[in-house]
């Protein structure tokens, strides 16, 4: 059993312009492991190209570099890795549904290239409750990197328009990579921006999770 946590940080230049800047392991800790901070970083760029109209969902891309931070030798993130995500968004009154697809290419010195595609939905009830419930996979160079893919099903609260907690569990589709993972967390939007983006870090295919989109 492993625990970690990430962080995104986003700062937003423009409307359509978005610096973003996080880790898959704030801190990693478990059975077997040497526990430590701030294992990698990914610093990135969201552009969003279009807004959602009658007929056509939101649309973004984003690029990210995951970098290493230690010489460790049992870091997490060990080499640079590069991803291009492209989002597609839209809403249809309560219900939110988002469409994610991404590739990366692990370790630029020896590249090996894998896909991920995400499918997410999320329902609010009002008062600050709603439901979110996402189908993912990774794809491709299985020998290289273990495929991951999951369920992942939840429950959010925003008890005022800044924050927003989530609570949940992803089920995994390949057993031999991952069986269970339970997840929290918290989004913090200043000034009550609620249209602006709410996104997932990046994660290698090791319990990968998609991003929201813009």
């Amino acid at each position: 059993m492993a625990h970690s946590a990430q962080l995104l940080l986003k700062y937003s230049l423009l409307d359509q312009l978005q610096l973003q800047l996080g880790s898959n392991n704030v801190f990693l800790a478990g059975s077997g492991l040497t526990a430590r901070a701030f294992d990698g970083v990914i610093p990135g760029i969201k552009v969003r190209l279009n807004s959602q109209s009658t007929w056509l969902p939101t649309t973004s891309l984003s690029v990210h570099a995951s970098l290493p931070t230690s010489g460790f030798a049992e870091a997490a993130q060990k080499t640079i890795d590069l991803s291009a995500w492209w989002y597609a968004s839209k809403d249809f009154g309560r219900l939110h549904a988002d469409l994610n697809v991404s590739m990366s290419v692990y370790d630029v010195t020896h590249p090996v290239p894998q896909g991920l595609t995400a499918l997410s939905v999320s329902y609010s009830f009002g008062h600050g409750w709603g439901v979110f419930s996402e189908l993912y996979s990774t794809f491709g160079n299985a020998q290289a990197v273990p495929l991951d893919g999951g369920s992942l099903n939840g429950l959010n609260f925003s008890p005022i328009d800044e924050v927003t907690f989530d609570l949940g569990a992803d089920v995994g589709f390949y057993r031999g990579t991952r069986v269970f993972t339970a997840f929290a967390g918290v989004t913090f939007v200043p000034f009550a921006r609620r249209a602006s983006p709410v996104a997932r870090l990046p994660r290698t295919p090791a319990g990968a999770i998609a991003s929201r989109p813009q």
